[in-house]
This record gives C-alpha cells, structure tokens and sequence, in this order.
C-alpha cells in the first residue's frame, strides 16, 4: 500500500504524487534511463531522482521523456 503524503519530504524515499482517486501518495523516483515527465493522467507522472534531468523527446515536453545524468 502506497503512503499517503502532503509534501515531498513526508515521503521518505520518492516524491509525493498522486493516486487514481486524486489523494497524494508517496511515490518512487524514476531513475536512469526510466520514463518522466509528460502530459499525463496525474496518478501516471514520473519524476526522476534529484540527481537526475528528464530530457524530452519533443520541445514541448508533452510526450514526456527519460531520466539521465545532467
């Protein structure tokens, strides 16, 4: 079962997000090489790890992109 969250910093490890019923949850960054960013569904948006960019694969951002090193 996902944590439930109000900021980032609630969440130990990951980001808070979101979940299909639109409450806030704790959820994993997406590392190297994973999926990030886009115009999503809420519940679907991936953040790379802090130490980590999500480059896109258009201008635009809209069909999201992939984390890699900066």
């Amino acid at each position: 079962e996902l944590e439930a969250c109000e900021v980032d910093a609630d969440c130990e490890t990951g980001f808070c997000g979101w979940d299909a019923d639109n409450s806030r949850v704790c959820r994993a960054w997406s590392q190297l090489g994973e999926m990030c960013g886009g115009f999503r569904l809420p519940e679907y948006r991936r953040t790379c790890a802090p130490d980590l960019v999500c480059q896109y694969i258009e201008p635009t951002g809209d069909a999201g992109g992939v984390c890699v090193a900066p």
